[in-house]
């Protein structure tokens, strides 16, 4: 836990150290997970603790929806709810599938009151519909014919909610959705670059607001770059790290984001260090800050 004056707090260890982490909380707990466990520790302190219950089988993504924790189950397309307001005892019969496609769900996020369940070659949107026997039920005309490409790449900002999406013909395009309506939004040079790369499973994605500017970021750690998207624009850029050593430009330092205490927070992918991304500061952690402007 880290502190506005940048002093933190030791809360626990996680029992695996690769690949990215999904947070959320209920306000009572923040619930963490990294693929094959769980973990919960209370918001007042108190020390991090594994999740042991015989019908939590570990999960990729966590959100939070109108009281209850909502959990994808790996390597289907099965999504499960937590008690109201807690974290355990798992109901083994509180979970549902995304039907409208027999593909595998890859992630989900919640955006406007809604559950965004993304698969690999369909999206379906749920909502709370209040049922007896499992609250939540598909929108009538809920179907996207787009699906997830990386459960990470996930953003929300502006009222829009952005993912990195593929379907049954192809991978690697980028979407923003305002509403239900799906947006394609990356362009042809910018899809020639991410279809290029070996893998795109991994990609992160994330939002950041800078003097009225809505950035996404999309970090491609198999294929060691970043792009970002000015949803004021629509204009795309890349971000790179230049190698002291090389002078090699490679992807963005930053590995995810929060803003918290008025500053924009980035954790370091190389070796774990928290940053803040200032405007007035022109290196990267003192070497050399190239700005470079390439013609067509």
């Amino acid at each position: 836990e880290i502190f506005a004056g940048g002093t933190f707090q030791f809360r626990g260890a996680l029992l695996t150290d690769t690949g990215p982490v999904s947070m959320a909380d209920n306000g009572i707990q923040l619930v963490l997970v990294d693929g094959p466990y769980g973990y919960q520790v209370p918001l007042a302190g108190g020390t991090l603790a594994v999740i042991k219950d015989e019908n939590f089988p570990g999960a990729d993504r966590v959100e939070f929806m109108d009281g209850y924790l909502v959990f994808n189950r790996p390597g289907n397309g099965v999504y499960f709810l937590s008690p109201l307001y807690a974290v355990t005892p798992v109901d083994g019969l509180l979970f549902a599938t995304a039907e409208s496609s027999p593909d595998r769900l890859v992630g989900h996020v919640v955006n406007h009151g809604n559950l965004w369940l993304g698969g690999t070659g369909s999206m379906e949107i749920w909502y709370n519909a209040g049922g007896a026997d499992f609250p939540f039920a598909r929108l009538d005309g809920g179907v996207l014919e787009t699906g997830l490409a990386a459960a990470q790449s996930w953003a929300k900002g502006g009222e829009a909610v952005f993912w990195l999406g593929q379907d049954a013909r192809g991978a690697g395009t980028v979407w923003m959705a305002q509403g239900y309506q799906p947006k394609r939004i990356s362009t042809h040079a910018i899809e020639h670059a991410i279809q290029g790369y070996k893998g795109i499973a991994d990609a992160l994605g994330w939002t950041e607001q800078r003097e009225g500017h809505l950035f996404y970021w999309l970090t491609f750690p198999t294929g060691n770059a970043t792009w970002v998207y000015d949803a004021n624009t629509e204009l795309w850029h890349e971000r790179a790290y230049r190698d002291r050593n090389t002078n090699a430009l490679g992807r963005h330092r930053a590995n995810c984001h929060t803003f918290v205490f008025g500053r924009h927070l980035v954790g370091d992918y190389l070796d774990g260090r928290v940053y803040e991304l200032d405007l007035n500061v022109y290196t990267d952690d003192g070497n050399e800050l190239p700005a470079i402007l390439q013609a067509p």
